[in-house]
């Protein structure tokens, strides 16, 4: 009785309890996951490191850290952290003649200068969590009840409901600078544990990270013992004698191989060097430009916009370049002007474009009609738009978006040119028939590595809505989630070799098309689809699919006949 009265007439008391009570505990949650024991909590270093080398040189070491493909993103950003960490305390233990300098492992690192690499890498992380069940069974209802929650909370609130454990299994090699594959040294460093008690509210993410880098330290006291324990004198010796051998067999088999088939190669070697090849042109792509059919006759109203973007490190130093965009374009100009019949003088090429660049020709979000749509001439004129270089998806919304040579991947939405906006442009220009061919794929990584920094594939997730335009035919060179892939032997695009070889007649074959002379889109379509695919896996061992996004009739490209 005493208890319904005190709650019937205090009814503002019994709240103002419950939330302080809520409040002091969820202050004790915060205070209450911790990291589990720490193997090593600071570094002593085992000896002094000693190069032995010439005094009067100094012997630089790159450090590089890296985990496995599919590892969690929280674990991805720490790579470069790890790198520059060790380089310190490295740095730290050793004489003035060896230097260590961190590298980063989202690049390639060739332009940097140094002599020997050492190389951490870690596999996937295997991270185990534990609850106890009875204790989560017990307090999780009781918080449901107003009169119980107390004893909830307080339960949840205990630290050891939670055990979160992370084992890391690190691997670290020593190499000479671009002799990668010839290890000198290598040693495992397994099962390093790191383990986080937490209440049952979840682990923190800043307890997490504070578990991980006491795993760290006890990574650094393992690398500093293994490079103690290098005799870097006898590296060099090891090394300087594998260049050697390396370089005499290289000499001895170019010299069977050239006496085995110089009877053979000698005339048509003679043949290839009478006519100097275009810069950056290699044998496959001069035959690739020989076989273009010529039109049958001019098409003198044909308009086309033709874009390489080749050079985005001299903006972007952490954006790789394009290294074919260049040829991509010089053979697609070849292919308007010879085989669709187009005049010079309507054939525009950018290299380079910058997003001004391309806001001029294609239009802007406010002004639609760009310098492209003054030159076609009402339902006279075919357009084409040719575009190589990067395609990139906004990280929150997946929109994809064309990326100039002065845009930000990370501020793609402000510097970036959407897909959706040259599509919405595209359907106002009133042409007779328009054909764009996109060699970039939209996944947020290229055929040279990420276009993010420190970002995993599995941030990326591209929309690319399929627009509705009349009398077109738009092809990309992969799905959203796929590389758009190089042929490193014909110095191209591998969509844009097959766009060529197809529209020369290889899709109108049996297989494809009807064989009457004439290349349609819907043979191209086919021919694209069977030969990218297979070439990608060949090649690089991943998938590469051709995405048609417009295909509104069956619109002939070329006459081979």
């Amino acid at each position: 009785m005493y208890l319904k009265n005190n709650y019937s007439t205090s009814p503002c008391k019994l709240l103002l309890y419950h939330i302080l009570v809520i409040g002091f505990l969820l202050t004790l949650t915060a205070c209450g996951a911790r990291p589990g024991n720490s193997p090593i909590n600071t570094l002593s270093y085992p000896k002094k490191i000693n190069p032995q080398i010439n005094e009067n040189t100094i012997t630089r070491v790159g450090i590089k850290a890296e985990f496995a493909p599919g590892t969690k993103v929280s674990h991805l950003k720490r790579a470069d952290k790890i790198a520059r960490q060790l380089t310190e305390h490295l740095n730290q233990s050793s004489t003035s003649d060896l230097e260590f300098i961190p590298l980063s492992h989202m690049s390639d690192n060739k332009d940097q200068s140094y002599d020997y690499l050492i190389n951490l890498s870690c596999k996937q992380p295997n991270t185990v969590t534990d609850k106890n069940e009875l204790l989560f069974s017990i307090c999780w209802p009781a918080t449901v009840s107003l009169l119980a929650s107390p004893i909830g909370l307080i339960g949840l609130s205990v630290p050891g409901i939670v055990k979160e454990k992370t084992t890391f299994d690190w691997r670290v090699t020593l190499s000479p600078k671009n002799y990668d594959g010839f290890i000198l040294k290598k040693r495992n460093i397994s099962k390093i544990d790191s383990s986080v008690y937490a209440t049952g509210w979840g682990v923190p993410e800043e307890v997490q990270q504070e578990a991980y880098s006491y795993a760290d330290t006890h990574l650094y006291k393992k690398s500093l013992e293994f490079v103690a324990d290098i005799d870097w004198a006898k590296m060099k010796q090891r090394v300087a004698s594998y260049i050697s051998d390396k370089s005499r067999t290289q000499e001895v088999s170019k010299k069977q191989k050239k006496a085995k088939n110089y009877k053979k190669e000698a005339p048509l070697q003679q043949a290839v060097n009478t006519k100097e090849l275009p810069k950056g042109f290699s044998k496959i792509t001069e035959k690739i430009e020989s076989n273009l059919p010529k039109a049958e006759q001019k098409n003198k109203d044909g308009v086309a916009l033709i874009i390489g973007n080749k050079n985005y490190s001299n903006q972007n130093k952490d954006v790789p370049n394009v290294k074919y965009a260049y040829n991509d374009a010089k053979l697609m100009k070849k292919f308007a002007i010879k085989t669709l019949g187009f005049q010079k003088g309507n054939v525009i090429v950018l290299k380079d474009a910058s997003k001004g660049k391309l806001e001029s020709w294609l239009g802007s979000e406010k002004y639609e009609k760009g310098r492209l749509a003054d030159l076609v001439k009402n339902d006279n004129s075919e357009l084409f738009i040719y575009y190589s270089g990067h395609g990139i998806p906004a990280i929150d919304d997946g929109r994809s978006y064309l990326l100039p040579v002065d845009g930000n991947p990370s501020q793609v939405r402000i510097t970036g040119y959407p897909l959706e906006r040259l599509y919405n442009n595209l359907a106002k220009i009133p042409a007779k028939k328009k054909i764009v061919a996109i060699d970039a794929c939209f996944s947020g990584v290229s055929n040279a590595g990420m276009l993010i920094e420190n970002a995993s594939p599995a941030m990326f997730r591209s929309k690319i809505k399929k627009p509705e335009l009349k009398k077109s035919f738009i092809i990309t060179a992969a799905s959203s989630n796929e590389i758009a892939s190089w042929d490193q032997k014909a110095r191209l695009g591998l969509f844009t070799k097959y766009m060529l070889k197809g529209v020369s007649g290889a899709a109108d074959s049996q297989k494809y098309g009807r064989k009457n002379g004439k290349v349609s889109t819907a043979e191209l379509k086919a021919f694209l689809k069977d030969k990218i695919p297979y070439q990608a896996r060949k090649i690089y061992g991943r998938n590469q699919h051709p995405q048609v996004l417009s295909s509104t009739e069956n619109i002939i490209i070329s006459q081979t006949d």
